[in-house]
């Protein structure tokens, strides 16, 4: 974007978020209508209190070991701790299983109310579409809202099932938001080019219209040229009285091809720290590339850990041929290990940036929280201070204001504001200076952190791109892992000892992102007609060349191990990667 969006585009922004609140709101009420529905039968009822309690005595049994870690400072748990937390676990998991059965039983003769509750669920939707139309919005930006919050629902009943807890909450306005124009189109009618589209005359022509220079071109474009380039879409918002066409600047990233068929356009707006970021983006049908028959086979492995030169691997990649040479943007990401072999860095310097953030975030929760701690000790000692500083509605005293926002609001509000009756004046002027102070001083360190990790997290994505344009340019089948990265980074059990590797590794990951380049790669071979394959089974724990196992513990103190079986020293990253592609390289 060249400026800030139209006050009419937030509007109709503000509108898509109470619409999603009220689905939210709608869906609370349908799962309580359920939840009545199985209420009416005693044993359910009963099955019901039992999962309760049983998951009262889990918590219990948890907080206990979490005081347990705090007062000792060690990860490890005394043997009645770990036993209790378990024994609780394990009941809450009967108590769960027999409620479940309970339910499967009862279901045929509950089965007509539940069929009754979800058809007046979408009645409700239904009729809420046409209110929300006839308030203003526009019907594609309703299409989204809603399909949205379906999948936040599938979502939610999915980790439900798994034994895990999810609900939908409700979400605070704060200009964050996105609409949406859909363009339809019949069967014999024309593509929506980006040449259609710009035409005055096009049928889309009240939907929109995208301006002279976006249209076909390079697929990149030159950072110098983005802004030479720079254009105005102009879209339909609102329905109804609140129907118009806004006119939108935007700086193209990257100009449509000529045999696009644009389906969506979308307008995002996000908030980073006290500013505001938005962006188009055009959703478009494009023709399939012609599958590459000729090239080899690459492999990605998601092997991630730190260097000892500096910096993060993300993963190794081989079968790359030899006579390929990185971009000179690319050469402090990749690094050749053997011919046919690369490793993809995050480099040390990156590393280092994200750090330096870090410590700026801990610099904001080191001041936030003496913040709280000196005005907990104030409003104890003087009741007229809690009363002056936290008697707004939104306001829960001092523990309420965990948050900055709550804070900074306390600190706008009794900025200037004299003495309430009563109190001490000198006392006030130091509180409200006090909070004045800080709160300018967290705004810096907030701009600082949010606007520095988005450029971070930018530069990545795009370096990842790159790579992988860069491994699939003569490349036929690219093999991928497909094992979740989720369970392999997921936090042990309170009673469960936390080694400090496993720690490392789960930061080491938040550095790395091998989910983001593995969606990347993925992304880049279809845009190239390059096969994607992701064999199963695939052994991580075997020396390539001899099959030979690898020691367990070698493999937990070091990336490279020596094979028992030939003797060898191999590094376990790439000799994964290899077997990944002979696997790849067997199924086809």
């Amino acid at each position: 974007m060249r400026a800030e969006l139209p006050d009419e585009v937030v509007q109709e922004m503000h509108r898509a978020h109470v619409l999603r609140n009220l689905l939210v709101e709608l869906e609370l009420e349908y799962q309580q209508q359920v939840e009545k529905i199985w209420a009416d039968w005693p044993d359910i009822v009963a099955a019901q209190r039992c999962v309760d309690e049983a998951q009262e005595r889990v918590c219990e049994a948890e907080q206990a070991v979490a005081e347990h870690k705090q007062q000792t400072g060690r990860s490890v748990v005394s043997p009645p701790l770990a036993a209790e937390v378990k024994e609780t676990r394990l009941a809450r998991a009967e108590a769960r299983k027999q409620l479940r059965q309970l339910k499967k039983d009862l279901y045929p003769q509950i089965q007509p109310a539940l069929s009754q509750a979800r058809q007046e669920r979408a009645a409700v939707f239904k009729e809420t579409y046409r209110q929300a139309v006839e308030a203003g919005l526009y019907w594609a930006t309703v299409n989204e809202v809603i399909s949205a919050h379906q999948v936040s629902v599938r979502q939610m009943n999915a980790n439900r099932a798994a034994g895990r807890r999810a609900q939908l909450r409700f979400r605070r306005w704060d200009g964050s938001g996105m609409i949406a124009v859909q363009l339809q189109r019949a069967k014999r009618a024309p593509l929506r080019s980006p040449l259609v589209l710009a035409s005055p005359d096009s049928r889309w022509r009240n939907v929109l219209r995208i301006g002279r220079g976006l249209g076909p071109g390079p697929s990149a474009l030159h950072r110098g040229r983005k802004k030479a380039l720079s254009r105005v879409i102009t879209l339909r918002i609102g329905s109804r009285q609140h129907a118009e066409m806004v006119d939108i600047p935007v700086v193209m990233h990257r100009q449509l091809p000529a045999e696009a068929d644009v389906t969506q356009v979308l307008v995002t707006r996000e908030r980073v720290a006290r500013h505001w970021r938005a962006w188009v983006s055009v959703v478009a049908r494009v023709p399939a590339p012609a599958p590459r028959e000729e090239g080899g086979v690459v492999a990605l492995h998601m092997g991630w850990r730190a260097l000892p030169g500096g910096g993060i691997r993300a993963g190794v990649a081989v079968g790359v041929p030899s006579g390929l040479r990185p971009t000179t943007e690319l050469r402090e990401w990749l690094r050749e290990q053997e011919p046919g072999t690369v490793e993809i860095v995050v480099p040390d310097e990156w590393v280092r940036g994200w750090q330096r953030l870090d410590e700026v975030r801990a610099r904001r929760d080191r001041a936030i929280g003496a913040l709280r701690l000196w005005l907990r000790e104030q409003c104890e000692c003087h009741d007229w201070l809690s009363e002056a500083l936290f008697s707004s509605s939104e306001d829960d005293g001092v523990a309420g204001g965990r948050s900055a926002r709550r804070l900074a609001q306390v600190a706008s509000r009794v900025s200037g504001t004299p003495c309430p009756d009563g109190g001490d004046e000198g006392l006030w002027q130091v509180v409200v200076s006090r909070l004045e102070e800080w709160r300018r001083n967290d705004a810096l360190l907030w701009e600082w952190h949010a606007h520095g990790r988005r450029r971070l997290v930018g530069r990545r994505l795009s370096a990842y791109r790159q790579i992988a344009t860069w491994l699939l340019a003569e490349a036929a089948v690219v093999a991928v892992e497909e094992w979740s990265l989720q369970n392999v980074v997921r936090r042990p059990a309170v009673e469960d000892q936390d080694p400090r590797q496993e720690r490392i590794s789960r930061s080491q990951r938040a550095l790395a992102a091998p989910g983001v380049l593995r969606q990347v790669m993925v992304a880049a071979a279809q845009a190239q007609g390059v096969r994607v394959t992701r064999p199963s089974g695939v052994p991580h724990d075997v020396h390539h060349q001899c099959g030979g196992a690898l020691d367990p513990g070698e493999r937990a103190r070091s990336v490279m191990v020596q094979c028992p079986q030939c003797g060898q020293v191999v590094d376990q990253d790439v000799s994964a990667a290899w077997c990944l592609a002979e696997a790849a390289g067997a199924d086809g």
